[in-house]
Order: structure tokens, then C-alpha cells, then sequence
């Protein structure tokens, strides 16, 4: 999130209360996140982890095999939330002296002799982080702020209607009671339409009256490609997760804590009575229970993979059952699904996608009139927890600007608000206007020359089958390349009006579910592979879709020191070339092998090629597992995934550096570690750690240059350095 200011301090507490709105409002939490570069199947938030002492030694201790090939999913921090700590520059250290006998040297840990200096300043506040990501985010974040009030300010025109409405709305907001009271009488209202139904046949008459003001319904539907198909779209149904249950059936303390959220919010701010509150409770907990017993355990996994996505469509681990519609539709003699479908795409499809089978076996178990109050009662604890438990970030943090009259604490309100409601928008319209053509057409021929350096890889590959070759080939010749900002026609701002009579909270929410429901309506068109959806060219971040087998490098990203068109190409190689030969080689790994060039689910390696890429996945766990780093023990099996990518990206992106007939090995290494340095308070290290795919950021600069050969030979690292690895240890991965 921007903020107008460079300084942030403590929030004055009459100021909380609207901070506490937006959270309320737009169900994120308003606190500071990572941006990371980097993302797999899941268009989620991936962070990096690192923790506020950049040295790292022995990396070649306790190195015990632990690898698995399980596929860990990335994730992108959507970095438009507060950065307090800013790297302090964004520029290669102008250091040049190598001389071994300088204690810092190269060969004794690269990653803090390049980045000494700035460490040495890099000191970030509690729960906050810094870096060259940060950095970043932050001036991409400032360009768009000013650019948009200069139209809210009508000191620059524009004529673009979307961008007149996000005006208009953003006024509104400006002009808005934006207390926690008005965003509380908004949910509470939503309360009240849920806890209104009577009885069964009220929730079949208002399925989609539901699904249009963003309440959750007790059983998924997404509409995506058709996995045989990549041209056409169908339809996901998917079963629902319970809310007060863990994965074993059980109410643990962090059910616990969810519970406590219904209650406290319920209690406090919607005035229920003990009992009504506890009346709730259990029955959300018997329809857990119910939930939890009628499906299997694969199927209770992949609803809460579908309800965690936070993407646009489904997020496919595997092939569905497919149904036909006219038999599926009549499953329910309580729940009329043909016409819901119908409301949603407009027509009767000839069949749908069974993502979670035991559900919909049970479904006449579930949705009867006996069960109708636990049905209902459930919904009103999901819609409470979607909608209110991101307030709690905001009691324990309260690093937030300070020094700002009222006039401008509302400004800075309003624009977030509304830079949040008109996310898709702002992505395509900004991140055109702030890319210049000549930064884009930079980076596209650096992606051309990256993939062309992955073919010659592919085709030399001494383990791979003539038939993998083949599909890899195949595929890497049909992957879609976006750079910079969404070309998709997010034509459905032609049907949002900004009422003013309605609240902010409801025109808000009109955005919100007008955006989700346009997707069913596009039912009909031809599915399009590579459109950005929910990604955003605002944010910096590379992303790899595999059910697209498309790459997308953000506006955001083009910026030095990642790439810029005055940079070295050894600088920018080093740099952004190395993020796009990660994200390339997840096209190629353990999950991106089961889809084909079309994005659709094909396991094209051979059984003999699974088995050398699990034995190259081993090493690689082998050189991370067991390193004590920062009182946290890193396990190989964990971060192998993501490690695998930083090799195969290392390497090809070097490779293709040198194909340009340009090459500074030294400038390629040292804008590597430069670009990745991060500096992370140790209480957000902690807390990111258990659920972090990657390996801190220092281990992770180190044990890749330490697989380089190039990186000896650069700094003439010797046996008996930190750095050393025998080359019998060091891994490539298509060799």
C-alpha cells in the first residue's frame, strides 16, 4: 500500500479505527507483507524469509539426505500493503576489491561480501523486512499513487470511463464516514440476509442472490478451462471445508481461535445474546462433524486446496471426475443446482466436474430440512470469519503513518480502498502507462534468449528420454509469454455503477461479486490461455502457470536493479534473468512435468526420467538439510522444490548471458546476490519460517553460486573455504 510521506511512525489511535475499516472492508490484512518473485500453480502470497544477520557459514554441515518430490506451491506476497523499511539502494556495490586475505572474502560466504556494506545499515523494525524487492515495490507503488491523484486532482485528464468510475468511487470514499461502524453495519446486514432464510426452500430460492453479494455457499462452484480441452470453459463443483474442525476431525486450539472470532466479533459488534452465539456454534460444529464424516480424506484435502486458492479458477492437482449435467443437476431434491447454473453461465451445459465425489454422493445427507439450521448457522460463521478475523492484525501491529492531517489520513484511505476495488483495472491501465516500450521489448528478448538457452539445454541433456525431450521442447515452443501488464477486456466495469446512495461497503462489494460473476458469464467464449486474472502488474513478481504454460514478468519487476535498459546485460542476467529462469524451470520439474504444452494434465516424464530428476532433487535437498541457520534446522525436503528452480535458473540464465557474447561473470554474480538481498526482523523470520517452500535468502545466494563452476574459477575459491564444494557434489540439473 502506498502512503503520500516518506516517514511511517505509530498510527494516532483516532486514526485506527479507519485502518480497521479497510481491513474489514476488503478482507486482507493491512500489514506488512513480502513481495516475492515467484510463483507456481497458486497465485498466492510466497515470501522470503530472511533473518537480520546476513552472515552464513558451514554450509556444508550436517548434510543429510532428506528429499522428497513432493511439490511445494510458490507464492507471491501482494506487496501494495505497507513496506515501512526500504533497501537503501537499489545499486551494485561499488566495491571491487576480491583480495582473498579481506576477511569478508568470496570464497568464505558470497552472499555478505557482496551485500556487507548494506547490512550493515539494513536494520528493520519489528515484524518488518527490507530489500531490494521492498525497494521496488515501494517506487512502483509512489508512481502509481501520484499518478492517480494527478487525475483526481485534475491536474492531468483522462478519458478512460473505468478510470473516471475508480475516480468517483474514490471521492465517495474520501467523503465517506470510513469508521469501523460503518463497515460493521455492512456485514451485519449480511448476517441478517443469511440468518433471514427460513428454512430450505428459502436458501434454494436465494443460492444465487447469495453468490452475488459475495456470501459463501456451502459447496463450491469455479469456472476454469476444461482440463481435455484448453479451449473451452466448464464448470468445478467442489465440496466445503469445515470451519471448527481440524484435519483430523478434532476442535484444536487453532479452531479455537477461529471460534473465538465468531463469538468476540458476533458479541461485540453484532450484540448477540450468550446463547445465541453458543446456539451457532455447536451448530456449526455438528455440520463439521457432518462434513467431516461423509468425505473422504483426498476430497477434505481438495476442498481446502480450492478454498486457499485465491486465484481466478480451480486449482488442478489432478484429473476430475466428469458428470453429466442433466443427472448431477437432479442429485438434490431440496437444492435446484440447473437453475443456479443457469443464472450463472446462462445455459445448461451438456457436464460439469465432480472435484470432490463423496460430497455430492451425500449431498441429500447434507441439505435436507433437518439440517437446514446447522446449513445456516455454518454460512453465518464463514461469512463473520471472511469477513472480520483480518482485524486482529491490526491490534498487534501499529506501525503505521503518522504526521498527516485528517484531510490527508482520509486521502491516503480512500485511495488504497479504492485501488483495491479496481485492482484489475488499476493493473492494466498503470502498468501500460508505466512501462516504456523500449524497458519491455529489454526484457522480452532477454526471455527469448533465456528459453532458447533452455532448448539447447533440453537437447543436450545427457538423462533425459528422446520422448521427455520431445514434450519438453513441444511445450517450451507453446508457452506464452506476458510481459508487463494484462491485455484481458475486463469489460464487465461496463456494468458497475458507483451508486451514491448506496454505502462505500456496498458499492464496494458490487465491484467485488460483479467482477466474480462476469466469469461464469464468459461461459461461452473460447477459454484463452495466459490472461492475467487476479495477477497484477503492480505487484513485484514472476509467476509460471502450468494449467497455462504461460510466464508472466510484471511492470513492477522492470526496474533496476532487476532490469534496466542502462544495466549491463551480465547485471541483468545476473538479475531478472535469474527470476525468469526459476520461474521457466517449473515448466520442467516434478509438478510442471504432469501438464502438457496446452496446460493440460499429461505426465509426459518417463519412469526412468522421474527417477534421475528425484535422484537430482536428493542432492539438492542433501546440500540444505541439516543447516542450522539462524536457530532454525532447514529441511532439504522442504525447500527441494524451489531450490531445484534457483539451480536450473542459475545456470540457464549464465548460459544464456554468455551466449549474447557479453558476459562479466564477476558483474553476472554479483548482481545475483545484490537483487536477492533481503533483511528480515528475526520475529517475522520466525514466524514465516514453518510455512516458507523457500530456504533463507543468504543460504539460498550461496549454495547456488556454490554449484557454479564459473563461480570458482571467477574467485578462485580453494578446498578449506566456506564456499568449497567438491565438484562431485555439485549439481546441474540437465547434465
Amino acid at each position: 500500500m502506498n502512503l503520500s510521506g516518506g516517514n511511517i511512525m505509530k498510527l494516532h489511535k483516532n486514526v485506527l479505527k479507519v485502518w480497521m475499516f479497510a481491513a474489514v472492508l476488503l478482507g486482507a490484512t493491512i500489514t506488512t507483507q513480502t513481495a516475492k518473485a515467484d510463483t507456481t500453480a497458486e497465485p498466492q502470497n510466497e515470501k522470503q524469509t530472511v533473518t537480520n544477520d546476513g552472515s552464513v557459514t558451514g554450509i556444508e554441515s550436517a548434510q543429510k539426505s532428506d528429499a522428497t518430490s513432493e511439490t511445494q506451491s510458490d507464492s507471491t506476497t501482494n506487496s501494495n500493503n505497507t513496506v515501512v523499511n526500504n533497501d537503501t539502494s537499489s545499486t551494485v556495490d561499488s566495491d571491487t576489491n576480491w583480495s582473498k586475505t579481506n576477511i569478508d572474502n568470496p570464497g568464505k560466504d558470497y552472499f555478505h561480501y557482496v551485500n556487507r556494506k548494506w547490512l550493515n545499515v539494513a536494520k528493520p523494525a519489528v515484524g518488518q523486512q527490507m530489500g531490494a524487492l521492498q525497494t521496488a515495490q515501494t517506487q512502483m507503488d509512489n508512481k502509481v499513487h501520484d499518478k492517480f491523484m494527478s487525475y483526481v486532482n485534475g491536474t492531468v485528464p483522462t478519458n478512460d470511463s473505468t478510470m473516471l468510475k475508480a475516480i468517483e468511487f474514490y471521492r465517495q470514499a474520501y467523503n465517506s464516514d470510513l469508521s469501523n461502524d460503518a463497515a460493521f453495519n455492512g456485514i451485519n446486514q449480511d448476517i441478517k440476509t443469511v440468518r433471514g432464510l427460513n428454512n430450505i426452500t428459502d436458501l434454494n430460492e436465494n443460492l444465487y442472490n447469495l453468490m452475488a453479494q459475495d456470501i459463501s455457499l456451502p459447496f463450491g462452484i469455479k469456472i476454469d478451462r476444461d482440463q481435455n480441452d484448453s479451449s473451452l470453459k466448464t464448470l468445478y463443483f467442489y465440496g466445503a471445508t469445515p470451519l471448527l474442525l481440524d484435519d483430523n476431525g478434532e476442535f484444536t486450539d487453532n479452531m479455537k481461535t477461529s471460534q473465538d472470532t465468531i463469538g468476540n466479533y458476533l458479541a461485540s459488534n453484532a450484540h448477540w445474546t450468550f446463547e445465541e452465539i453458543q446456539d451457532l456454534i455447536i451448530n456449526t460444529k455438528r455440520f463439521d462433524k457432518l462434513l467431516y464424516q461423509i468425505q473422504t480424506a483426498n476430497d477434505r484435502a481438495e476442498n481446502k486446496l480450492q478454498d486457499n486458492y485465491t486465484g481466478a479458477g480451480i486449482n488442478q492437482n489432478g484429473n476430475y471426475l466428469p458428470v453429466v449435467f442433466s443427472n448431477f443437476a437432479n442429485i438434490s431434491p431440496y437444492l435446484d443446482l440447473d437453475t443456479l447454473v443457469d443464472q450463472l453461465v446462462g445455459e445448461t451445459p451438456g457436464y460439469i466436474y465432480e472435484m470432490t465425489p463423496s460430497f455430492y454422493n451425500k449431498f441429500n445427507r447434507l441439505f435436507n430440512a433437518d439440517t437446514f439450521y446447522m446449513v445456516r448457522d455454518w454460512m453465518v460463521s464463514k461469512l463473520v470469519l471472511n469477513r472480520s478475523s483480518y482485524m486482529k492484525n491490526l491490534t498487534e501491529h501499529d506501525t503505521y503513518q503518522n504526521g498527516h492531517t485528517k484531510a490527508e489520513t482520509q486521502s491516503n484511505l480512500a485511495y488504497y480502498v479504492t485501488s483495491k476495488a479496481f485492482a484489475p483495472e488499476f493493473s492494466k491501465y498503470f502498468g501500460d502507462i508505466l512501462l516504456s516500450k523500449l524497458q519491455a521489448s529489454g526484457v522480452k528478448q532477454m526471455i527469448g534468449n533465456i528459453m532458447s538457452s533452455y532448448e539447447k539445454e533440453i537437447t543436450d541433456s545427457t538423462w533425459l528420454s528422446d520422448s521427455a525431450k520431445d514434450q519438453a521442447l513441444n511445450k517450451l515452443s507453446k508457452m506464452i509469454v506476458n510481459v508487463g501488464y494484462p491485455s484481458d477486456s475486463y469489460d464487465f466495469y461496463n456494468d458497475v455503477t458507483v451508486d451514491p446512495t448506496k454505502s462505500i461497503y456496498q458499492n464496494y462489494l458490487n465491484l467485488l461479486t460483479t467482477e466474480k460473476l462476469d466469469r461464469f458469464k464468459t461461459y461461452a467464449r473460447p477459454a484463452v490461455r495466459g490472461e492475467w486474472n487476479d495477477l497484477s502488474s503492480l505487484v513485484t513478481n514472476a509467476y509460471y502457470s502450468p494449467q497455462d504454460n504461460a510466464i508472466y514478468i510484471s511492470t513492477a519487476f522492470i526496474t533496476s536493479p532487476f532490469f534496466d535498459i542502462n544495466q549491463t546485460d551480465s547485471q541483468n542476467y545476473g538479475a531478472l534473468g535469474t527470476v525468469i529462469g526459476h520461474e521457466l524451470s517449473h515448466a520442467f520439474d516434478s509438478n510442471g512435468s504432469l501438464f502438457n504444452g496446452y496446460g493440460l494434465f499429461e505426465n509426459w516424464l518417463t519412469p526412468e526420467d522421474l527417477k534421475v530428476l528425484n535422484q537430482k532433487m536428493s542432492t539438492v535437498a542433501s546440500q540444505y538439510n541439516g543447516i542450522n541457520y539462524a536457530d532454525k534446522v532447514i529441511s532439504g525436503a522442504k525447500v527441494v522444490d524451489e531450490a531445484l528452480a534457483d539451480n536450473a535458473g542459475l545456470q540457464v540464465s549464465e548460459n544464456a548471458l554468455k551466449a549474447t557474447g557479453h558476459a562479466n561473470i564477476d558483474q553476472f554474480f554479483r548482481s545475483y546476490a545484490t537483487s536477492n538481498r533481503v533483511q528480515m526482523d528475526k520475529l517475522l523470520f520466525d514466524n514465516n519460517f514453518a510455512q516458507d517452500p523457500h530456504a533463507p535468502m543468504p543460504l539460498r545466494v550461496n549454495v547456488n553460486v556454490s554449484n557454479m563452476p564459473d563461480f570458482y574459477s571467477t574467485y578462485d575459491v580453494q578446498p578449506g573455504e566456506g564456499m568449497y564444494r567438491d565438484p562431485n557434489n555439485r549439481v546441474q540439473i540437465w547434465d
